[in-house]
């Protein structure tokens, strides 16, 4: 896959910098979390020189920080440590080492699917299946209840969501992308903070999606 469709995919995700007046740090640092940044950027004007109001935090699109890994500098990308924290139990409920989590922490479940622009539990006779990873671990048990409350089979009410949720590293996910056209994860969706994926043509409260 491109680097350009692979841009696309994260284009709706939203990281956090600091901006030291007109000036950008020659070690780029971004946040997952606003509340992180500016509580980096706090500790930052403690230690520097600069003037308080020439410190703020800045909202970039993912897909464009990442380009300034080649033309401005080295890019840092910092995780929710509350992402982290549920990245590590997630491990630890898999029965896999969960001292550590390297890289930033992505979430999904293989009873979860995108099938023609519609969240489903299962992925049985889909066409055009999309693969939902999430940033937030929220985002995603949030979305396997709801796909499970649309769902009209009473197999879906059989299975433990919580127990299949798996967590993998953006970075790995990315790569993996970059060097195989075959690559598993050709097919993914990311979504976004927050995001609001539709479960059916006949939910009135689901926003319509960006697929």
């Amino acid at each position: 896959m491109s680097d350009e469709e692979i841009g696309d995919q994260l284009s709706m995700v939203p990281v956090y910098g600091i901006n030291e007046g007109n000036k950008r740090k020659s070690n780029l640092e971004y946040f997952f979390s606003k509340s992180d940044a500016m509580e980096f950027s706090e500790s930052e004007f403690i230690r520097s020189s600069f003037p308080l109001w020439d410190n703020f935090v800045v909202s970039e699109a993912l897909d464009n920080v990442m380009d300034y890994h080649t033309e401005e500098g080295t890019v840092r990308l910092i995780p929710e440590a509350y992402e982290v924290k549920n990245a590590l139990q997630v491990k630890k409920k898999a029965g896999l080492p969960d001292d550590t989590f390297s890289g930033i922490p992505v979430f999904e479940s293989r009873n979860l699917s995108i099938c023609e622009h519609y969240l489903r539990l299962t992925n049985e006779g889909c066409l055009n299946q999309r693969r939902p990873v999430f940033f937030k671990k929220e985002d995603l048990e949030k979305s396997l209840a709801k796909a499970r409350a649309a769902s009209h089979d009473e197999r879906s009410n059989l299975i433990d969501t919580e127990a299949h949720i798996e967590v993998a590293a953006l970075e790995d996910i990315i790569q993996a992308m970059k060097d195989d056209s075959t690559s598993e994860w050709n097919n993914v969706f990311f979504a976004y903070p927050g995001e609001d994926i539709r479960t059916g043509p006949s939910s009135p409260n689901s926003k319509k999606g960006r697929m």
